[in-house]
């Protein structure tokens, strides 16, 4: 299987890494697992690295993938972090976690997997990610 998940309850993260090609009916399997986990608390936060898939998401395929992510953390009510240490990928990453969340308050991509776990178990902000480094 190209999506591997694991969970751990007693750090509550769910840890998806892709590699390979991922197709977006592996993807939407993936979360739907998920989303039927009734053991899961509304207290997890989630993990995904996708830095190993080898293809790109399609344009008709970033929404729908935004929608699971958002989908996700609803269930969990945690933060859902998307890490690709591709830059080129990277941008891919960033549209879809936007596209799940606009406010970036509790989806974003990283570029490396310290930096996405630093944010998923920090205090929760108070305001939108862009109002927060606005230096106005």
């Amino acid at each position: 299987m190209a999506l591997d998940c694991t969970i751990n309850h007693d750090e509550k993260l769910i840890t998806i890494i892709g590699s390979g090609i991922v197709t977006l009916d592996e993807r939407y399997n993936c979360v739907r697992n998920l989303l039927r986990n009734d053991f899961l608390g509304r207290t997890y936060h989630a993990l995904f690295e996708v830095s190993s898939i080898t293809n790109n998401l399609l344009a008709h395929e970033l929404q729908p993938t935004a929608t699971l992510l958002a989908m996700l953390q609803d269930k969990i009510q945690g933060r859902v972090a998307i890490v690709n240490t591709h830059a080129g990928h990277a941008t891919t990453a960033s549209l879809v976690a936007i596209s799940a969340d606009a406010d970036c308050r509790f989806v974003r991509a990283f570029l490396s997997v310290d930096e996405a776990r630093d944010w998923l178990f920090a205090p929760p902000p108070n305001q939108p990610y862009f109002l927060e480094n606005d230096p106005a």
